[in-house]
């Protein structure tokens, strides 16, 4: 008998912890003004002659200490922040449960999770990877968003060229690539590819990829033709101005002297007159080519003698 009078007093006084008396939300305290309410359970009021609490934490009874389980929750002392890795944090409106440093809130307010200085370790939730920008936390790790790459530990938005930046970090994911006026161009010497910043040559026959790189610097008149810089049908290498020029011969319309191209011979035979490739003086024309006025006369000379040899041996 004894033995089951003592099991009923355990099950009623878990029953009262339970229910914790302590609390007014329990308890019934008749009133007549709110001084009485405050004085017991601070936080609390008189309605309708009744003590009612006025706290979303409760109003236990004076004298008891606070029992927080959830973040932002108020508290006294950092004793009343029942959640692991929490402090009270003392405001201008009274103390307030927080996560310390190094930590963060999880979603439901009732963890303190450790936060995370680096990529791929351990998470539970996106909150730990803010230190990092532009992370998440996908599946248990801390990595980098969609659309986003890793460099030297960082996450970065995927540019192209022509994107905004602000240093040439930004525009790491084009190779040979800078940051220039806010935007992410060629480094010096690099022209815009398909898909990246090729090298710019210099001279014939400079390896290549595409056509960008050989017209760049030798002149829309050249091409890639199996992997090397050469001149395009029609044109030819001017060496005075390094340079793929259109074939322009004798008589043909020009805009300038360097358009114009004989027989390998640069500007100092030729020249553009009226928009007309012509001979320079003292050159002049003869047989579609540029040669010296005395070797001229020579020529005419010899041709006329040579015309009329033929014609005298004609009649014998």
């Amino acid at each position: 008998m004894y033995f089951y009078f003592s099991i009923l007093i355990i099950v009623f006084n878990t029953a009262l912890s339970d229910t914790n008396l302590n609390k007014l939300e329990n308890l019934i305290i008749p009133c007549t003004d709110d001084e009485l309410c405050e004085n017991d359970f601070p936080g609390s009021k008189c309605v309708k002659n009744i003590c009612s609490c006025m706290s979303e934490n409760g109003c236990l009874e004076k004298g008891v200490p606070f029992m927080v389980r959830k973040l932002g929750r108020p508290c006294k002392s950092n004793e009343d922040c029942l959640i692991d890795n929490s402090e009270c944090i003392l405001t201008e409106n009274g103390g307030i449960c927080a996560c310390i440093k190094d930590t963060v809130a999880s979603e439901d307010q009732k963890q303190c999770l450790p936060l995370l200085s680096e990529l791929y370790f351990d998470c539970l939730e996106d909150a730990q990877c803010s230190k990092i920008p532009h992370s998440e936390c996908i599946t248990g790790v801390c990595k980098c968003k969609e659309n986003m790459t890793i460099h030297l530990g960082s996450c970065y938005f995927k540019k192209e060229l022509g994107d905004s930046c602000k240093t040439d970090e930004d525009c790491f994911t084009i190779h040979n690539s800078v940051c220039f006026n806010d935007k992410c161009v060629c480094q010096k010497n690099y022209v815009k590819g398909k898909f990246e910043c090729l090298q710019a040559a210099v001279n014939l026959e400079d390896p290549c990829l595409e056509d960008i790189q050989c017209s760049w610097n030798l002149g829309y008149g050249t091409a890639c033709s199996q992997n090397e810089c050469r001149c395009s049908d029609g044109y030819n290498f001017k060496a005075t101005v390094k340079r793929c020029v259109q074939h322009l011969s004798l008589l043909q319309n020009c805009t300038r002297d360097k358009d114009c191209y004989l027989n390998s011979q640069d500007e100092e035979f030729l020249q553009c007159s009226g928009h007309i490739c012509r001979c320079r003086e003292p050159y002049k024309e003869f047989e579609d080519d540029c040669i010296n006025s005395v070797s001229s006369r020579i020529k005419l000379s010899s041709s006329i003698i040579l015309t009329a040899l033929l014609y005298y041996l004609r009649l014998f």
